[in-house]
């Protein structure tokens, strides 16, 4: 992933300031990443994620899936890119969207080597390396050229070079072919030149490109994903009041109006009349269509007025209210508070404390169990190895007895079985003889 993967955007090196004079290494840029992102979402006033609140959660991800794939060579790490990254999210206004963290993790896997999706420098990866169909790990392969055999699965192309795609032949079998124009008949968007494979509305065989311009189009009769529908207006039962025409998308930086329910920006949305770019939430006075663009999950504009008819226009992203203060709808309080069923934010519930109820935040900053009865008790958590009898393990570990012992926070070894590549200590969870079991690392240094 281009801004560092699992551990999302943001981080500085050592003090969670801008970066030092040494630069941010690779040993220094998973936790910084992770320590920006999350003083990010405090400066502006939004509530930390679980993954901020866990020990060592965001950097841990990122060092065990982005950083593990440099230092074995199926990903180059750019230090520019990560020092800009983190001066933009660190120094760039809560009214404002920081620089997106592009090039950092760069693909640098040649044909043949060990690859997960986005690592070949040439050619494709075949499938997910953390959580594969097979022992075996992927490599890198060259693209089918035009007329050569392929193996088509649904909604992938990636057999066949970037301009072909893999075509079903009578006989059963399938071949790399020319990508298919406008008007066209295709099964899934890769078929397409335009990337566009649009559902036919008289029941018929789906086609390349969109509905013609001016198609009327309604909240039932939805436009292509390359259009929106323009005037479309609905109420908040789910009601089409006013039907609305297809039209095309429109490119970062066109002039825009405001819609209703989609503004028609092909990249971000439409603020001050301008199709900008959208990377993330902003803090309180920023402008916002939507509750999304906001930390504090509250924007002065919604899609609809108080009696559920359609409203139009932007508005500003709200405060995040705090102790005592209204709130509608979970994860929007400040922290030290949880928005209560009654509607109010409530102070969350300490160690120990139970809840008859499970909004989300209740316990804060530390673990919410889930109890039996439907209640849940707010918990402590354990580490990594330590014991899990009372607190709760942070997320990616399983909670378990070992040689007769008291249950403590590990994940699983190499041939147990396994749900996902989360919860193995190498990050690899394989198919194996009809079960799924940890599997060695594609990537182990």
């Amino acid at each position: 992933t281009g801004a560092g993967g699992s551990a999302g955007a943001g981080g500085t090196a050592g003090t969670g300031g801008t970066p030092t004079d040494a630069g941010v290494t690779l040993d220094r840029w998973c936790s910084a990443l992770a320590q920006a992102q999350c003083d990010r979402v405090l400066r502006c006033g939004g509530t930390p994620s679980q993954a901020c609140r866990e020990p060592g959660g965001l950097a841990t991800s990122c060092e065990r899936n982005d950083a593990v794939k440099v230092r074995t060579g199926a990903r180059r790490y750019v230090q520019a890119a990560a020092e800009a990254c983190l001066t933009g999210l660190n120094t760039t206004s809560c009214q404002a969207q920081p620089p997106p963290c592009d090039g950092v993790l760069v693909p640098n896997a040649n044909l043949g080597e060990r690859c997960d999706e986005g690592d070949c420098v040439q050619g494709y990866c075949p499938f997910d390396a953390r959580n594969t169909g097979t022992l075996g790990c992927p490599l890198c392969r060259p693209h089918r050229t035009l007329g050569e055999d392929c193996a088509p699965v649904a909604g992938d192309n990636r057999d066949c070079a970037p301009t072909l795609y893999c075509a079903t032949l009578a006989d059963g079998g399938a071949r790399c072919a020319p990508k298919r124009a406008d008007g066209q008949d295709c099964i899934v968007d890769t078929d397409c030149t335009t990337g566009v494979c649009t559902d036919n509305r008289d029941g018929g065989q789906r086609f390349c490109g969109g509905y013609a311009v001016g198609t009327p189009c309604t909240l039932d009769l939805p436009c292509a994903v390359s259009q929106y529908c323009r005037g479309l207006r609905a109420s908040r039962a789910g009601a089409t009041l006013v039907p609305g025409t297809c039209q095309p998308r429109l490119a970062r930086g066109a002039t825009c109006i405001d819609e209703q329910l989609d503004d028609g920006c092909r990249d971000g949305t439409c603020l001050s009349g301008r199709c900008g770019d959208f990377f993330g939430p902003q803090g309180a006075g920023a402008p916002c269509d939507g509750e999304t663009q906001c930390y504090s999950r509250q924007c002065s504009a919604s899609a609809y007025l108080a009696d559920g008819g359609p409203r139009v226009g932007t508005g500003t992203c709200l405060p995040t209210p705090g102790l005592g203060q209204p709130c509608q709808i979970d994860g929007v309080c400040a922290v030290g508070t949880y928005c209560a069923l009654d509607g109010g934010c409530a102070r969350t519930l300490g160690p120990g404390q139970v809840s008859t109820n499970l909004p989300f935040g209740v316990c804060g900053a530390l673990a919410n169990l889930n109890l039996r009865d439907g209640g849940s008790e707010c918990r402590g958590f354990a580490d990594a190895g330590g014991s899990c009898a009372v607190d709760v393990c942070p997320f990616s570990f399983r909670c378990e007895a070992v040689d007769g012992g008291g249950p403590i926070c590990r994940r699983g070894e190499l041939g147990e079985s396994c749900t996902g590549p989360r919860l193995c200590g190498s990050l690899r969870c394989a198919f194996d003889g009809g079960v799924n079991r940890c599997a060695s690392s594609c990537f182990a240094p």
